[in-house]
């Protein structure tokens, strides 16, 4: 890999990673759940917390930060009762 030196099988450790990588090939938003579980969903990540630690990356580096506080809408739906 160009992007990555010292990343990969040619990094005399076959098939692990060094403990860090700079992602300078990654831009976007990482969201990091925080708090207690609100509501659980079991597939993927869409289960909510109580906030969400927002980063907007930008070419590997880290540009802002920002706290999403989430809400659980009630539910009139029983199925969700364990009972």
């Amino acid at each position: 890999m160009t992007c990555c030196p010292g990343a990969g099988i040619d990094s005399g450790q076959p098939g692990r990673l060094p403990e860090k990588v700079f992602a300078q090939w990654y831009s976007g938003t990482l969201r990091i759940p925080q708090g207690e579980l609100l509501d659980y969903v079991h597939m993927g990540y869409g289960s909510t917390y109580d906030w969400d630690l927002l980063l907007e990356v930008q070419s590997g580096v880290v540009v802002s930060k920002s706290v999403r506080f989430n809400e659980v809408e009630a539910s009139d739906d029983d199925d969700w009762l364990p009972f």
